[in-house]
């Protein structure tokens, strides 16, 4: 459970960094 608990908790990390990357390449796009 821990395992599984921490994967969740790095994915969604991961998907807010990916999210502010995309937001901050958009908007130096434009």
């Amino acid at each position: 459970m821990k395992n599984a608990t921490l994967c969740f908790l790095i994915n969604e990390s991961e998907k807010k960094v990916l999210l502010g990357l995309k937001k901050r390449g958009f908007g130096a796009g434009k």
